[in-house]
């Protein structure tokens, strides 16, 4: 069996995908956004505030202030504060527009 089948082509946004990528953050706040939604689009505050450390970035400045409530909020989930990604479409997009996005174990990067 023959198929055509056309390889998945890393592109940059074009003029109509660019309000998906409002805000564009940059690569460092995309390498944190891919970790989190990696994890599920939610993790604990704590592990998060660690990851940005990590990333040279503080979370409530760069990252839930710059970002808004729109796409990034924090809730009280079990007496414990969490973060959750709140624009999955918008992550998503982020992640791959920089090159940063983590698959599943059992799926293949385009390259």
């Amino acid at each position: 069996m023959n198929r055509n089948i056309e390889p998945y082509n890393m592109r940059s946004p074009s003029e109509s995908d660019e309000r998906t990528l409002d805000p564009n953050p940059g690569l460092k706040v995309a390498q944190f956004i891919a970790w989190l939604k990696k994890r599920g689009y939610i993790q604990n505050y704590l592990k998060c505030e660690t990851k940005c450390k990590y990333l040279g970035l503080d979370l409530e400045k760069d990252i839930i202030d710059d970002l808004g409530k729109e796409i990034i909020v924090v809730y009280k989930s079990r007496g414990e504060r969490v973060v959750v990604l709140e624009n999955r479409t918008w992550a998503h997009d982020i992640a791959r527009y920089h090159g940063v996005d983590i698959p599943h174990h059992k799926h293949h990067q385009p390259w």
